[in-house]
């Protein structure tokens, strides 16, 4: 997928009805962070706020199928604005190192 299809996809996500209307938590998982040459899970967080900003300000008004919008006009957009928690985190498949994610399933599943 491109950076531009992922951008498509999040924005929808975070903008349907029967997603935000049950507050389902969203993870963003940032895989090789076993790697020298990895960005931490906060930058990576920031640069898809960024993004997020700028494909959303590309979307007219026509184009947008969803109940509700993102963000808040005027303001740059920060994932704190959602409805839905959004929670990014680090993990490595290589090392099997998934902390993280196990404690963002214990949080958010129930059992």
């Amino acid at each position: 997928m491109s950076a531009r299809q992922i951008q498509g996809y999040l924005y929808d996500l975070l903008t349907k009805g029967s997603v935000v209307r049950k507050k389902i938590p969203v993870l963003i998982l940032c895989n090789k962070t076993d790697k020298v040459t990895a960005h931490t899970k906060e930058f990576i967080r920031r640069q898809m706020e960024k993004e997020m900003y700028a494909f959303k300000s590309a979307i007219s008004a026509a184009d947008i199928a969803n109940e509700f919008t993102l963000g808040v006009p005027g303001e740059p957009f920060s994932f704190t604005q959602c409805s839905n928690k959004v929670t990014a985190a680090d993990a490595s498949g290589l090392t099997g190192e998934i902390s993280q994610l196990e404690e963002f399933i214990r949080e958010h599943v129930k059992q």
